[in-house]
């Protein structure tokens, strides 16, 4: 027999499925700190090296690629605007945002 679908029900559903996306997303974040983060990069990029110093970036990655890999400037300051995964996060300090899409 299937559960009556009241108001109760569909609330304690929505609260599994939303602490099941929190438990992904911060999978995601170890995941990216802990192995992409890790990876060796022996190729960059020459025309993104070539920039005059730069001081701030709009940042779509969870990571410091850019920072690492291109940055001479000590002062430089990232905005991640989906997050920046951090290792020493928990579920709930996690500030990453999946690409998800709500249509009405």
């Amino acid at each position: 027999m299937r559960p009556a679908f009241t108001l109760s029900y569909i609330q304690k559903c929505k609260e599994t499925l939303l602490n099941d996306l929190k438990r992904l997303t911060r999978c995601l974040e170890i995941y990216l700190d802990y192995y992409v983060v890790g990876v060796k990069i022996d190729k960059i990029l020459p025309d993104i090296k070539e920039l005059p110093s730069i001081d701030k970036v709009l940042s779509f990655n969870y990571t410091d690629t850019y920072a690492r890999l291109y940055s001479l400037n000590p002062s430089l300051e990232i905005d991640y605007i989906h997050g920046k995964a951090d290792i020493n996060n928990t579920v709930e300090d996690n500030n990453m945002v999946l690409g998800i899409d709500e249509f009405l």
